[in-house]
Order: C-alpha cells, then sequence, then structure tokens
C-alpha cells in the first residue's frame, strides 16, 4: 500500500521520538520504513529515501509515464525518487502537469528553505497536512497527525454538516479542525514565510476537443482505456480485480487479461443465498477472461467483526455502504495480490445512472438558481433531511445551527 510522512520546520527541531509515533500509526502499510532526520526535517516512507547535499524527496506511488521523462529529459533514474530529484533540478515545478500515476511526495529544497508537497492529478494517494507554529506536518493518515503533542482532537462542525448532506466530506476540511487534506492536482509550497496553495493542473483546460468524428472518439477512447489499464500493471505479479460484473469492472478485467502477462485473479461478493446477487454476471465473465475467480460470502458477523477495524481505516467518514465489503475483499485479495484494480470512476467518466438526474437538469434547464444543480443531486440521492436531527443531541445540534 505504501505511506508517506514529514515533518518539517525552520524555526523548531523536534524530538526524533517522533519517527517512532508516524511508523507505529502507519506500519500496517507498509512493509519496512526508510527515515530521513535533520536540523529541518523529519522524511519516512516505504521506499528508499533519495537525497543529496542540497535536495530530499519524501515519496509515495508510482509514475506511469517514468519512460517518457528518461527519453525525453535524457534522465537515467532507478526509483521515482530519483527521478523526482533530477527532475526537479532540470525543470523546477513545472514537470508536475506532466506526471501521470498515483503519487504524494515532497521535496525538500535546503538552498531556497522550502518544502513544496504535491498530490497526484486524480487524488488517487491521499495525504492530510496541518500547519501550526510555523511547521508543517504531513502524513497519508490523519492518525499520524494527530500523534503530535500540539494537535488538539476538536470535531469541525462545517465538515459535520457537508457529511449529513453529501455522505462524505468535499473540499479540504476534514472532520477535524486545523488537519486539512491536500486537494487532487494541488501542491503546498511552505517556507520561512509561511504557506501557500497552488493548482497545477485543471481537467478542463486539458481537454482537447479538435476530435469531431465518432470514429475518432471510438478509436481514441479504446486507446486510452488500455493504456490507462496496461500503465497500472506490475512487471511480474499477480494482479486482482474486484469484478462485480456490471459494465466497468467487466471491461477493465478484460483488459487486465489481455495485458498481464498470466491468468488475472478476480474477485466477487455476495451476501448469502436469501439475498440478491449479481454472481450470474460476474461468473460469466470471469469464465469468458479466464480468470483465477474467486467468489467471497460475507455473513453479518463478518460486518460485526471488522467493523471497528473498517472505521480505523477511514481518515473521513464515507457514508457508502460499499466500503465494507470493499474492505473485506480487499482482505481476502490482499494475501496474493499488491496490485487491485476494480471499476470505481466510471460513473463519473461515462454518466451512469447516479448522474443521470443531475446532468438532465444541467442540459434542459432554464432556471437561473444557482442552487438547482445541488437540489438535483440531493433528490437523486434521497438525503434523509427529515431525520437528520434525531442523530445529533441538543447541544451539537444548537451548534450546527449556528
Amino acid at each position: 500500500m505504501g505511506a508517506i510522512a514529514g515533518l518539517v520546520s525552520f524555526k523548531n527541531r523536534y524530538d526524533k521520538t517522533q519517527i517512532d509515533k508516524f511508523k507505529n500509526v502507519l506500519a500496517h502499510r507498509m512493509s519496512k520504513a526508510n527515515q530521513l532526520f535533520t536540523e529541518n526535517i523529519l522524511f519516512i516512507q516505504e521506499q528508499e529515501i533519495y537525497t543529496n547535499q542540497d535536495i530530499k524527496i519524501n515519496f509515495d506511488g508510482n509514475i506511469y509515464n517514468f519512460k517518457h521523462f528518461e527519453r525525453k529529459y535524457e534522465i537515467k533514474a532507478q526509483s521515482p525518487s530519483e527521478l523526482i530529484f533530477h527532475l526537479y533540478q532540470k525543470l523546477g515545478k513545472s514537470f508536475f502537469q506532466e506526471l501521470e500515476g498515483s503519487f504524494v511526495f515532497a521535496i525538500y529544497d535546503d538552498l531556497q528553505k522550502k518544502v513544496i508537497l504535491v498530490r497526484d492529478q486524480l487524488g488517487e494517494k491521499a495525504v492530510y497536512y496541518n500547519y501550526k507554529n510555523h511547521r508543517l506536518a504531513y502524513a497519508s493518515e490523519i492518525k499520524a497527525i494527530l500523534t503530535l503533542s500540539d494537535i488538539k482532537r476538536e470535531v469541525n462542525l462545517g465538515s459535520m454538516e457537508k457529511y449529513f448532506i453529501f455522505s462524505y466530506v468535499p473540499g479540504e476540511e476534514t472532520m477535524l479542525k486545523d488537519v486539512y487534506e491536500l486537494l487532487p492536482a494541488c501542491y503546498i509550497e511552505f517556507n520561512q514565510d509561511g504557506i501557500t496553495k497552488k493548482q497545477y493542473w485543471d481537467l478542463l483546460a486539458d481537454i482537447n476537443n479538435k476530435i469531431t468524428s465518432e470514429e475518432e472518439l471510438k478509436s481514441k477512447l479504446n486507446y486510452l482505456l488500455n493504456d490507462s489499464v496496461k500503465s497500472r500493471l506490475p512487471e511480474d505479479e499477480n494482479v486482482g480485480v474486484f469484478l462485480s460484473g456490471g459494465i466497468d469492472s467487466s471491461l477493465v478485467a478484460a483488459l487486465a487479461q489481455i495485458h498481464n502477462k498470466q491468468p488475472i485473479n478476480t474477485y466477487s461478493v455476495h451476501f448469502g443465498k436469501d439475498y440478491p446477487n449479481e454472481l450470474y454476471y460476474s461468473s460469466m465473465v470471469a469464465e469468458h477472461i479466464k480468470s483465477n475467480h474467486q467468489i467471497i460470502e460475507i455473513k453479518p458477523k463478518n460486518f460485526l467483526n471488522d467493523m471497528f477495524d473498517i472505521i480505523k481505516c477511514l481518515d473521513d467518514p464515507i457514508g457508502d455502504p460499499i466500503t465494507v465489503p470493499n474492505f473485506l475483499m480487499a482482505k481476502v485479495a490482499s494475501q496474493n495480490n499488491r496490485i487491485i484494480l476494480n471499476g470505481e470512476g466510471g460513473d463519473p467518466c461515462f454518466g451512469g445512472p447516479k448522474n443521470t438526474s443531475m446532468i438532465l437538469s444541467n442540459i434542459y434547464s432554464n432556471s437561473n438558481d444557482d442552487l438547482e444543480i445541488e437540489k438535483y443531486y440531493l433528490k437523486s440521492y434521497k438525503k434523509c433531511y427529515d431525520i437528520i436531527p434525531s442523530f445529533f443531541s441538543e447541544y451539537l445540534l444548537s451548534d450546527l445551527k449556528n
């Protein structure tokens, strides 16, 4: 899974015992923990830390277009950390928007006395941070940041309100005051004067509307789907796919089987013979692509036994029950696979059923109401306004109203 954590201060030196606190929280994500501790910085990551006298790289994740940079800029690198190091030396921050991958990294520049924390374009890797008393702390999990002695565990009531509307917490705020999520395609720069946040890539600005014919669009989509799946496959490892039998996961599984050197492992879930399931479709796909297919039955006792661990893994709550079977499937699949693919993201990309009411509203409505899309969103998800007050104590409800 991998993890990253860091602590940077230009005015205070931190106790080295903080390394162990970070490592203890993140141990379940790392097979080993590499560390760097100097007068100004503390870095922890699973991969080797790349460093020279002036620049240190704290990295977690994968860069899928690694070879593109080696060819284009004539760089020889043995690891993503080393690649980031050479690119930063050559190009400064301008290479961020060229990166394709799932990553979070920090660049510590000792000459300029600054650190730059960067998250991938679509937010595949999460990173949280806190800026306080002229120091920056960041980590893959909020729980690591909470090990700092100067962090108060106070609920962010504004985030709680958003959660009960959207079933997740949108934006950079989290459920805790003063702890933030670095948004996708953004970076923060921290120096002795403070902290600044910037966006380095914009999806809308990157859209190419030059293709007009349907055949060209089909050809381009076919290329992108194949390239996207192929670039995420490891060289000589097992690969797993969560297979529901729907269009999205079936397509990902089929493409993974085409491009992988050995049969992939597919996993489907059901809740027992008394409940409806999609095993007919997932089994049909698995048989067609000739994957190693495993069907997992989840019983009520499985929910109860693992509920605490499931909640513990969610740094911010997600009000979607799919988190439970996903966790239990991952628990089984992780025994034989380091890489797991799934069909998540298909609905937002291709206008699935959950988006229909919002899309139709946006296309056909003549209303000038700025909140109309939000209203259709809430209507399509049937949020339970009437019973929300019963979830809170009178004291908390009063605070939320104010």
